[in-house]
């Protein structure tokens, strides 16, 4: 009985929560076709469409997962046929070319190049499992390429993060509040990369950062926003914003090209 009145109060907070935003999302599409007709409508199909993927989202996560199961036991079974059942693990070392290539050919076993090529996976396999990691990574940490000084012409030597070359002005930010000031297409400044910084990714057409390394989260982020990143120490103490630069995200260089009057 306890179970069955649990429920049933979940159940209509549930409901009460469903409610509350659905009261919300019709606030909001009246207020903006109040405001801009046309603009509130698209957002209204915007919306919908929105509501409709939602509601297949997890379909296709099952969907998958149960293709994987599929696939890992139709494997199994091939590798049992082709390597025996005691070393059928070895089919998963095979990659997905290998597979196909086998699959529709008539042969009973693998080319002997892809056989050869699987035994050195093994091998590898087995060096990596009794490898453990460091408890930290032999990266520098300390502020690197001191720009002193900096000036037309001068070229700043860092450390790279993201590879890449980018010319724009630059723009020194100490903090993230500092970043509403930031343009399309200029070269973000800034004494480290933090996620937050992430919301700048898409704006700017390279960063400068005086702290970090090539693994550190904002060279990860650079790389996926397709931005070069450089690390130059004290950079935002020598740069100074309207400064137009060249960076070299590969090389880990700056090049200052002119200076504003």
């Amino acid at each position: 009985m306890r179970g069955a009145q649990h429920q049933a109060i979940r159940k209509r907070e549930g409901e009460a929560r469903r409610q509350q935003v659905l009261a919300a999302r019709r606030g909001l599409l009246a207020s903006a076709e109040e405001a801009d007709p046309e603009g509130g409508a698209l957002l209204r199909r915007v919306l919908g469409l929105a509501v409709q993927c939602m509601a297949v989202r997890a379909d296709k996560d099952l969907c998958l997962s149960l293709a994987f199961a599929v696939h890992r036991k139709y494997l199994s079974e091939l590798g049992i046929r082709v390597f025996g059942r005691e070393a059928y693990w070895r089919m998963w070392e095979a990659t997905l070319g290998e597979v196909m290539d086998f699959c529709v050919s008539d042969r009973e076993m693998f080319s002997p190049r892809a056989v050869a090529a699987i035994q050195r996976r093994c091998r590898h396999h087995r060096v990596f499992e009794k490898m453990s990691a460091p408890p930290r990574l032999p990266v520098a940490t300390e502020p690197v390429g001191q720009a002193a000084g900096a000036a037309i012409g001068d070229v700043i030597e860092g450390r790279p993060g993201a590879a890449g070359v980018a010319t724009g002005r630059a723009r020194v930010l100490h903090d993230i509040r500092e970043i509403v000031a930031l343009e399309r297409g200029e070269v973000m400044v800034i004494p480290d990369i933090k996620p937050a910084w992430a919301l700048a990714f898409g704006v700017a057409s390279a960063v400068i950062s005086a702290d970090g390394h090539l693994l550190a989260h904002g060279a990860i982020m650079a790389r996926e926003a397709g931005i070069p990143c450089v690390y130059i120490g004290e950079a935002t103490k020598n740069l100074r914003t309207g400064d137009l630069v060249r960076v070299l995200g590969e090389q880990g260089r700056v090049e200052v090209l002119a200076r504003p009057t």
